[in-house]
């Protein structure tokens, strides 16, 4: 058996892997997809166990175009400071390694929230103060991982 906790924004919840669902090898702070679990009330709180149908997966990068209105730091503790563009509040998910990295929120047209490396930020900061960004990205979760600039035909 092995339990884990599993966090995705502010939600938090223990799983519990049994059988073969124990045996895939996860690190600290890695990405992973669990299917097929079942709910159970414990004097712990609500724990999910696996079951014979029960997936773990290590989810690839998805690759999708966007257009980016805005970019901003998260919210810590009652501070904030807006780069530009729209400002919005969610909390800062994402990969283990985010407070070892500066992170930012990045707010494209749909609406959506991703979270970028100020490294790989860097060389698109001054062309959104002119317009809104049409870029091509890889994302993993919620956490961008490499992007580039569409040219416009």
């Amino acid at each position: 058996m092995r339990r884990m906790i599993l966090d995705q924004d502010t939600s938090r919840i223990q799983i519990n892997l049994w059988r073969e669902a124990a045996v895939l090898e996860v690190n600290l702070g890695e990405r992973v997809r669990v299917t097929h679990m079942k709910c159970s009330n414990t004097d712990y709180g609500l724990q999910l166990q696996s079951s014979n149908y029960t997936k773990i997966e290590k989810p690839k990068d998805e690759v999708f175009f966007a257009d980016i209105v805005g970019v901003m730091e998260p919210e810590e503790e009652g501070s904030s400071s807006s780069s530009s563009g729209s400002s919005s509040s969610s909390s800062s998910g994402g990969g283990g390694s985010s407070s070892a990295e500066p992170l930012l929120q990045v707010l494209t047209e749909s609406g959506s929230i991703l979270l970028i490396d100020r490294a790989t930020w860097q060389p698109f900061e001054e062309r959104l103060t002119i317009s809104k960004l049409k870029v091509e990205m890889s994302v993993e979760g919620r956490r961008i991982t490499k992007m580039r600039l569409v040219n416009e035909a």
